[in-house]
Protein backbone atom coordinates (compact mmCIF):
# COMPACT_ATOMS: atom_id res chain seq x y z
CA UNK A 1 0.00 0.00 0.00
CA UNK A 2 3.01 2.46 0.58
CA UNK A 3 4.68 1.92 -2.48
CA UNK A 4 1.30 2.26 -4.31
CA UNK A 5 0.73 5.93 -2.31
CA UNK A 6 4.30 6.56 -3.09
CA UNK A 7 3.95 6.04 -6.56
CA UNK A 8 0.78 7.72 -6.78
CA UNK A 9 2.20 10.82 -5.29
CA UNK A 10 5.31 10.83 -7.33
CA UNK A 11 3.18 10.42 -10.57
CA UNK A 12 0.90 13.13 -9.54
CA UNK A 13 4.01 15.70 -8.71
CA UNK A 14 5.81 14.89 -12.24
CA UNK A 15 2.42 15.39 -14.01
CA UNK A 16 2.24 18.72 -12.56
CA UNK A 17 5.89 20.00 -13.18
CA UNK A 18 5.53 18.49 -17.06
CA UNK A 19 2.63 20.25 -17.21
CA UNK A 20 3.94 23.39 -16.28
CA UNK A 21 6.73 23.36 -18.14
CA UNK A 22 5.22 22.72 -21.21
CA UNK A 23 2.10 24.72 -20.96
CA UNK A 24 0.96 26.76 -24.23
CA UNK A 25 -1.59 28.26 -22.58
CA UNK A 26 -2.16 31.69 -20.46
CA UNK A 27 -1.63 31.38 -16.63
CA UNK A 28 -5.13 31.30 -15.81
CA UNK A 29 -6.05 28.48 -18.33
CA UNK A 30 -2.83 26.84 -16.74
CA UNK A 31 -3.87 26.80 -13.17
CA UNK A 32 -7.85 25.77 -14.36
CA UNK A 33 -6.11 22.99 -16.15
CA UNK A 34 -3.84 22.27 -13.20
CA UNK A 35 -6.86 22.51 -10.74
CA UNK A 36 -9.07 20.03 -12.42
CA UNK A 37 -5.64 17.69 -13.00
CA UNK A 38 -5.30 17.97 -9.45
CA UNK A 39 -8.91 17.22 -8.02
CA UNK A 40 -8.97 14.19 -10.75
CA UNK A 41 -6.11 12.83 -9.31
CA UNK A 42 -6.96 13.34 -5.83
CA UNK A 43 -10.25 11.79 -6.48
CA UNK A 44 -8.40 8.62 -7.88
CA UNK A 45 -6.01 8.60 -4.53
CA UNK A 46 -8.67 8.98 -2.43
CA UNK A 47 -10.79 5.82 -4.33
CA UNK A 48 -7.89 3.83 -4.00
CA UNK A 49 -7.05 4.70 -0.36
CA UNK A 50 -10.65 3.92 0.54
CA UNK A 51 -10.41 0.46 -1.61
CA UNK A 52 -7.18 -0.04 1.13
CA UNK A 53 -8.82 0.71 3.81
CA UNK A 54 -12.01 -1.22 3.26
CA UNK A 55 -9.65 -4.35 2.85
CA UNK A 56 -8.00 -3.12 6.18
CA UNK A 57 -11.22 -3.21 7.91
CA UNK A 58 -12.47 -6.33 6.51
CA UNK A 59 -8.84 -7.99 7.24
CA UNK A 60 -9.54 -6.89 11.32
CA UNK A 61 -12.81 -8.51 11.50
CA UNK A 62 -11.73 -11.76 10.19
CA UNK A 63 -8.89 -11.32 12.98
CA UNK A 64 -11.05 -10.48 15.17
CA UNK A 65 -13.64 -13.29 15.25
CA UNK A 66 -10.58 -15.99 14.93
CA UNK A 67 -9.50 -14.49 18.12
CA UNK A 68 -13.17 -14.60 19.47
CA UNK A 69 -13.31 -18.19 18.19
CA UNK A 70 -10.03 -19.04 19.65
CA UNK A 71 -10.60 -17.55 23.49
CA UNK A 72 -14.15 -19.83 23.41
CA UNK A 73 -11.88 -22.80 22.80
CA UNK A 74 -9.27 -21.83 25.22
CA UNK A 75 -12.04 -21.09 27.75
CA UNK A 76 -14.11 -24.16 27.13
CA UNK A 77 -10.89 -25.97 28.07
CA UNK A 78 -10.26 -24.03 30.80
CA UNK A 79 -13.74 -24.71 32.42
CA UNK A 80 -13.60 -28.59 31.49
CA UNK A 81 -9.83 -28.40 33.24
CA UNK A 82 -10.97 -26.82 36.43
CA UNK A 83 -14.27 -29.49 36.63
CA UNK A 84 -12.62 -32.17 36.49
CA UNK A 85 -10.03 -31.34 39.17
CA UNK A 86 -13.08 -30.42 41.67
CA UNK A 87 -14.29 -33.82 40.90
CA UNK A 88 -10.79 -35.64 41.56
CA UNK A 89 -10.38 -33.08 44.62
CA UNK A 90 -14.13 -34.39 45.73
CA UNK A 91 -13.07 -37.87 44.96
CA UNK A 92 -9.72 -37.91 47.29
CA UNK A 93 -11.86 -36.11 50.12
CA UNK A 94 -13.88 -38.56 49.98
CA UNK A 95 -12.02 -41.37 49.96
CA UNK A 96 -9.73 -39.50 52.81
CA UNK A 97 -12.80 -39.09 55.21
CA UNK A 98 -13.96 -43.01 54.12
CA UNK A 99 -9.71 -43.87 54.99
CA UNK A 100 -10.35 -41.87 58.37
CA UNK A 101 -13.75 -43.38 59.57
CA UNK A 102 -12.47 -46.71 58.78
CA UNK A 103 -9.86 -46.32 61.00
CA UNK A 104 -11.20 -44.42 64.03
Amino acid sequence: MKKSMNGALTGLVAGVVIGLLTAPQTGKKTRQKLTDTLDEKAGGFAKELKGQWSKTVAMAETLLTNVKAEAGVFARTAEDTVNTAKREATTASHKADDTYNDRY
